[in-house]
């Protein structure tokens, strides 16, 4: 199976991998190392359904270079936002 762009749809060119959630948004909203359920898989040796387990920092996926930069200012933008909400500044 050929691996897309996660913004574009097309192959990557000058592949590189997007944390979808950004790493200054895990550590902001708690324990970077904590792991969370995404998705339900069987497991063949118990025959029951069980949640499929993910570190946050293995959540990526490929991504063109220049589309990961193109919206990296979106990402930057989030980042000035809540920080100003943290600290209880004007917007």
């Amino acid at each position: 199976m050929d691996k897309f762009c996660v913004f574009c749809g097309d192959i990557p060119k000058n592949k590189n991998k997007e944390h979808i959630i950004p790493q200054w948004l895990i550590e902001f909203t708690g324990d970077p190392n904590r792991l969370v359920d995404f998705g339900l898989v069987w497991n063949s040796k118990t025959s029951e359904l069980e949640f499929k387990k993910f570190a946050f920092d293995q959540f990526q996926f490929p991504a063109c270079e220049k589309c990961n930069q193109e919206h990296s200012v979106l990402e930057v933008k989030a980042k000035g936002v809540l920080q100003n909400l943290k600290a209880a500044n004007p917007l």
